[in-house]
């Protein structure tokens, strides 16, 4: 679970909406980049656990 992703997403939005999104400061986006993990985490477990 590497925020490197995230992080690529997150510049592309950029490249492509500029000025026109802001996400905020350092923490904010932390905490964007591990809310995104958590939930990549949480449905690869879900999808495991209908493949049983």
């Amino acid at each position: 679970m590497l925020p490197g992703s995230k992080l690529l997403v997150l510049e592309l939005v950029d490249l492509a909406f500029g000025d026109a999104v802001h996400l905020g400061g350092f923490l904010p986006v932390t905490a964007l980049i591990i809310v995104l993990m958590l939930a990549r985490g949480g449905t690869r477990r879900l999808l495991r656990a209908s493949e049983r």
